[in-house]
């Protein structure tokens, strides 16, 4: 069961580190254009304004396209959002398909992995209560079993019986008109090996 949690937790850890690795290397992207924008070659900018449609605009992965009534057009931008005002620029934006809002596509893959990473924490719980339901109840019966075995070894040992009227009675039959086998003797005319 902890081997299950390390190799859990071990790749939660991994794909962390690839989406941190992921947004770094589009951050030194969006830094470099930035760069080349100071320099005054607008290369990618230019290039993304030149196109009018959203399929040639979503083609290129440092295009986007904005649906927004204002800012209606191809911009540049990365699976983030636009380059420019990021967080207050376009806010209905596309990047590599032209179906869905970009934001909310960004937000809920964030959320699904986020759910998946809790549910799979649940399922983790369960199974560790089930595992420890299971341990104390192979415990308890362990111990059942001992406490049975050493029950019957006492009442063997102490040959006292579970019905002591019964025996009681059973006993003075016998006395008065004698065992079963006795009376089964008698009847087929041999004698008894308990009255030699």
């Amino acid at each position: 069961m902890k081997r299950g949690l390390v190799y859990f937790l071990v790749a939660v850890l991994a794909l962390f580190c690839l989406v941190v690795v992921r947004a770094q290397s589009d951050l030194r992207d969006l830094e470099l254009r930035d760069e080349i924008d100071a320099d005054g070659d607008n290369s990618t900018v230019a290039s993304c304004e030149s196109k009018t449609k959203c399929d040639e605009c979503t083609d290129d992965k440092s295009c986007i396209w904005c649906e927004s009534k204002t800012d209606l057009g191809c911009k540049a931008g990365s699976w983030l959002g636009p380059d420019e005002d990021r967080f207050t620029g376009c806010k209905d934006w596309r990047w590599k398909q032209c179906h869905f809002n970009g934001r909310w596509l960004f937000f809920g893959a964030i959320g699904a992995a986020i759910g998946l990473v809790l549910l799979c924490c649940f399922f983790l719980f369960i199974c560790y209560c089930f595992a420890s339901y299971r341990r104390r109840d192979r415990i308890y019966r362990r111990q059942k079993t001992f406490e049975q075995e050493e029950m019957e070894r006492t009442l063997l040992e102490t040959r006292t019986s579970k019905t002591p009227k019964n025996d009681a009675r059973r006993a003075e039959i016998y006395a008065k008109y004698g065992t079963p086998e006795e009376r089964a003797a008698k009847k087929r005319g041999e004698t008894s090996v308990f009255s030699l």
